[in-house]
């Protein structure tokens, strides 16, 4: 009985070791594919900032016309005026006529066709500058439209390229707010920003970061301690508007004007 547990334990024993390679292989496949998915996990997670673009040079233009498109409509609005007016005096100088002549005196017919005939081009003429006025509203509700999606910062942009580690993100619609991720494995970040074909630099120097588990136990990377001073770029201008003093990636926005 004796001789028969020992024969199974050692077949046991070599069942054991031709397979542990295998075992041990699988295992080892098995942490390199959970690796690989913590890291691809981690990349997909880049910290991100947001950024918020008003193309205030545009803006200028557009309030220019706008300007010039109110001084015409207030232009055209006098000369409607006046040509209404003319109408209404005309009409009222043919009315007295009518009757004077319903009442035999015919000496007057000439007059008032002559005035029938002032009437019908003062008319045209209005017609013509209620025409000219229409286009302008027009005009003036497309250039305002145009204003208020600047003010809001709607605008395209067509790609944001991290310099640092050679990641470019390209986009196709217009947005407002635009989520630029950082370089997770440095302090700093050096954007190139593609807008209608002209290219801008914003690098993001000296921030912060920590490594945290969230609630789903997604382990993540976030930066904070973001600062105007450790900015550089080649907009206009720039404006770093956190809730906090610390300045966290997730509730800070750096508005851009160019």
């Amino acid at each position: 009985m004796a001789n028969g547990l020992s024969l199974r334990r050692m077949e046991m024993s070599r069942f054991f070791v031709k397979h542990v390679g295998l075992v041990l292989g699988l295992s080892l496949g098995f942490l390199a594919i959970v690796s690989c998915e913590k890291e691809s996990d981690l990349v997909e997670r880049d910290p991100t900032i947001d950024l918020v673009f008003y193309n205030i040079d545009s803006l200028v233009q557009v309030e220019d016309t706008l300007e010039i498109v109110a001084d015409s409509i207030e232009v055209l609005t006098d000369t409607l005026t006046h040509f209404a007016d003319s109408a209404s005096v005309l009409t009222d100088s043919i009315a007295v006529l009518n009757q004077l002549i319903s009442q035999g005196d015919d000496s007057l017919i000439a007059t008032r066709d002559e005035l029938l005939e002032e009437r019908r081009l003062v008319n045209l003429d209005y017609a013509y500058f209620d025409q000219q006025d229409s286009i302008m509203n027009v005009s003036k509700k497309k250039w305002t439209s145009v204003q208020t999606t600047i003010n809001s910062g709607d605008l395209l942009v067509s790609s944001i390229t991290n310099k640092a580690n050679n990641r470019t993100l390209y986009y196709t619609d217009s947005a407002i707010f635009w989520s630029v991720p950082l370089d997770m494995n440095s302090d700093f970040s050096l954007l190139s920003v593609e807008i209608d074909g002209e290219f801008y630099d914003l690098d993001i120097y000296r921030y912060s970061k920590n490594i945290v588990t969230d609630e789903y136990s997604n382990v993540l990377i976030e930066t904070f301690g973001f600062d105007e001073r450790n900015m550089t770029h080649t907009f206009d201008s720039l404006q770093l508007n956190c809730k906090t003093s610390d300045c966290f990636d997730f509730e800070s926005s750096i508005y851009i004007y160019f």
